[in-house]
């Protein structure tokens, strides 16, 4: 990501470089609010304006994207692949698994021809519970 900013000509300040590093190191969806609160114990001098707009800067650049929080009003984010691919988001713990290629292709297109409509791009998050909580609530 860092290497990704500086090629594209933004300036790698320190605060954009601890905001990276954190999320780079996500393995489950965050929010903005998550970010702030680990980068104030690591980096106390990062604002919230910068957690922000660093976020808006990643989601610019694809390196970052928005993912489906059911019943929270706030983005949330997972690290982005870069090869077109859907989520399967764990309702539970927050576990955002990518899943490579696209099974829905023909029938975005049917529905595009359809309804006369051009078709720019599209994604799909299905909702769920990962193995792992699964497991954990059959032994409760």
């Amino acid at each position: 990501m860092v290497q990704a900013l500086s090629q594209q000509g933004y300036r790698v300040t320190g605060p954009r470089r601890a905001l990276v590093r954190l999320i780079a190191d996500r393995k489950v969806r965050f929010t903005a609010a998550d970010l702030e609160e680990d980068v104030a114990s690591a980096t106390p001098a990062v604002g919230r304006a910068t957690v922000f707009r660093t976020l808006e800067l990643l989601l610019s650049l694809g390196l970052v994207e928005r993912v489906h929080t059911e019943g929270e009003r706030r983005d949330a984010y997972v690290v982005a692949e870069g090869l077109h691919h859907h989520h399967l988001v764990c309702s539970q713990c927050g576990v955002v698994t990518e899943v490579m290629g696209c099974m829905v292709d023909d029938l975005v297109s049917s529905l595009a021809q359809a309804a006369d409509f051009q078709v720019e791009g599209h994604w799909m998050e299905i909702v769920g519970l990962c193995s792992r909580c699964r497991e954990a609530g059959s032994l409760e």
